[in-house]
């Protein structure tokens, strides 16, 4: 952390907290809340250059630095943001990735003195704007606050996969703060069935690149009040590169799809390293290295399946685990070691059966691996509906 100190503190904002100085002068509190200047705005330190389709989103956390701010959660750099470990929409991600791309420097944001809204210094009550209900008897007053929510609504996922021919699902929405606490959902574009209460019918077939929809659930009291997921189909062979951006399309004529599962991608392009001359090896190009586990939960029907997990390494890698339907098959897997070389395919199969309708894969990050490094990598998955009851680990092969 350079030349930071860390002493703790304790500020109204937050009942305890820890600040960074350096050179004597407080640079950081975490609870404490600053705005963007306004003189920032003028200096264009707001207006990033951001492609179209993401403007609307960048616009939005532009506006909301300025008139909301921002409240410090922990130390680090240039007072950048971090992103939830999700997979939320491409252009709310650019959103983020845009904002944190122009270095907003410190000098730009100005401390809001909230201490004149402090009712105690143990508590988050203010002085202004209270709801209060007074209870009046002969024997005088008693007053409590009360804390006013309203309709808020959201989605357990940001994505799910869901394979063609599946039984109707249920996506499961959260709605709270309202009357009927219900909501009404629709889906852009068309693809399957889907009711108001949100249950959805994906179709019974779709090609090798799949379809994806967006749904909307909207509350019911307040009808200003939405949240939003997307739903993708896959094929009945389900066939992904995590960490690619683009389909490729294998020797046998099989689309193999950018699909990062349920956390958020962090995507290495390998393809300029020494892997073998061999037919599809395209497969392991890029490779995906999420914050901690690397989770892909699919929707499919109840029976037999085989996965194979495909990583390859361009150094040193080792993951703790890699879990099929909870059951840790593979464990302390050198990944190097195991393909016997750098920039070699490997291929890791398991035959798995499904009885409660989702096929749950987990690579598992190793105990000492760096967060976003080493220890979760993998290059790409392949699903097909069958299986013959055994595992195994193959170098170099290319099934």
């Amino acid at each position: 952390m350079d030349d930071w100190s860390i002493c703790i503190l304790g500020d109204w904002s937050s009942t305890g907290g820890t600040a960074f100085r350096t050179r004597g002068t407080l640079l950081r509190i975490f609870g404490l809340l600053l705005l963007c200047a306004a003189s920032a705005s003028a200096q264009g330190v707001l207006s990033p250059a951001v492609p179209a389709v993401n403007q609307g989103a960048t616009q939005i956390l532009c506006t909301q630095l300025k008139n909301y701010g921002l409240i410090i959660a922990d130390g680090g750099t240039g007072f950048t943001s971090q992103n939830e470990n999700v997979q939320w929409p491409a252009n709310i991600l650019a959103a983020f990735n845009a904002i944190n791309a122009l270095a907003i420097a410190p000098s730009n944001f100005e401390v809001v003195d909230e201490t004149g809204l402090m009712n105690s210094a143990s508590s988050g009550d203010t002085t202004s704007g209270r709801e209060t209900v007074t209870y009046t008897s002969s024997t005088g007053t008693a007053t409590v606050d009360v804390a006013l929510m309203g309709a808020t609504v959201n989605f357990k996922n940001d994505i799910q996969y869901i394979q063609a021919g599946t039984a109707a699902q249920q996506l499961v929405y959260y709605a709270h703060g309202g009357q009927t606490n219900t909501v009404t959902c629709t889906m852009s574009p068309i693809v399957g069935t889907l009711t108001s209460g949100c249950i959805f019918t994906p179709p019974a077939t779709v090609t090798e690149t799949g379809s994806s929809t967006v749904v909307t659930a909207t509350s019911a009291d307040t009808g200003t009040v939405a949240a939003q997921m997307t739903v993708q189909v896959v094929p009945t062979t389900i066939r992904i590169r995590p960490g690619a951006s683009a389909n490729f399309t294998d020797s046998g004529g099989h689309i193999w799809l950018p699909i990062g599962g349920d956390t958020q991608r962090l995507a290495s392009d390998l393809s300029g390293g020494s892997w073998p001359g061999v037919t599809d090896i395209a497969e392991y190009y890029f490779r995906n290295t999420p914050y901690g586990d690397a989770r892909f939960d699919f929707s499919v029907p109840n029976q037999n399946y085989q996965v194979t997990i495909k990583p390859g390494a361009d150094f040193f890698s080792e993951i703790d685990s890699i879990d099929v339907q909870g059951v840790p098959y593979f464990t302390n897997v050198a990944v190097q070691a195991t393909a016997q070389g750098l920039y070699k395919p490997l291929n890791l199969l398991v035959n798995t059966t499904v009885t409660t309708g989702t096929l749950s894969i987990v690579i598992r990050q190793a105990s000492n691996a760096v967060p976003g490094g080493v220890g979760t990598d993998i290059n790409a998955i392949q699903i097909v509906p069958g299986g013959h009851g055994y595992i195994r680990s193959i170098p170099g092969h290319m099934p």
